[in-house]
């Protein structure tokens, strides 16, 4: 039994005359995200394929008791279909959502909360910062401090990195794709100099419109 409170979020997308789209959404969230056990329950944005009707569904933490932050919670959500251009959405996700359903045709509001600070909880000794970084590493963008070197496919291969703490680091890709010239499909992104974590992104899976519809969790070595 989940002992937070959640809401499923849905959107369906088809052209004027009814045809579906191709393609996914992605969900991301503006904080890590912990039960009250400590335990990560979601640290990173969430790649949701459309099905052959163009639709999509979500079952996502909202404010409530239970989870670490109990409030505060936000989400953002991304459209990567393959003929149509959808603007970014966000919203906060506010209590009286629990155990709603939320179609994002219904999304009014003016954007997702600031990211919500979490409560220090009990457990193992470890390197402080490793989860938060690894949910920072989804998205190399935002840590990108320098010129990046790019190959003749426009795909960016090594960039310097400077993580919130001010830590150097260096993104390096690994798997560029073969299918999608320019595109990465897998990477890493290291923490410190001498380096002392290494944040790797396996490779995802795309499907035939080069969309992501598998995204594997960031490991971390």
């Amino acid at each position: 039994m989940v002992a937070y409170s959640t809401f499923t979020l849905t959107g369906k997308h088809t052209t004027p005359g009814g045809v579906a789209h191709r393609g996914s959404v992605e969900i991301r969230p503006n904080t890590v995200m912990r039960d009250a056990a400590g335990k990560v329950i979601l640290a990173g944005p969430e790649s949701v394929p459309l099905d052959a009707a163009g639709a999509w569904s979500a079952t996502l933490p909202c404010d409530g008791p239970g989870l670490n932050p109990a409030s505060g919670i936000g989400y953002q959500i991304a459209y990567r279909l393959a003929s149509a251009a959808v603007a970014t959405q966000s919203f906060a996700a506010l209590p009286e959502l629990a155990g709603t359903t939320l179609d994002v045709s219904e999304i009014t509001g003016s954007g997702a909360p600031t990211a919500p600070a979490t409560v220090p909880t009990p457990g193992p000794a470890g390197p402080p910062g490793v989860v938060a970084n690894a949910f920072l590493a989804r998205t190399p963008d935002s840590l990108i401090s320098g010129a990046i070197t790019r190959d003749p496919t426009g795909a960016a291969t090594t960039a310097p990195v400077t993580w919130p703490d001010g830590t150097p680091g260096t993104y390096t890709a690994l798997v560029l794709s073969a299918a999608f010239p320019g595109a990465v499909d897998s990477y890493q992104i290291t923490y410190g100099s001498p380096v002392t974590k290494t944040y790797t992104q396996p490779a995802i899976t795309r499907d035939a419109n080069g969309a992501a519809v598998t995204v594997p969790a960031i490991t971390v070595s």
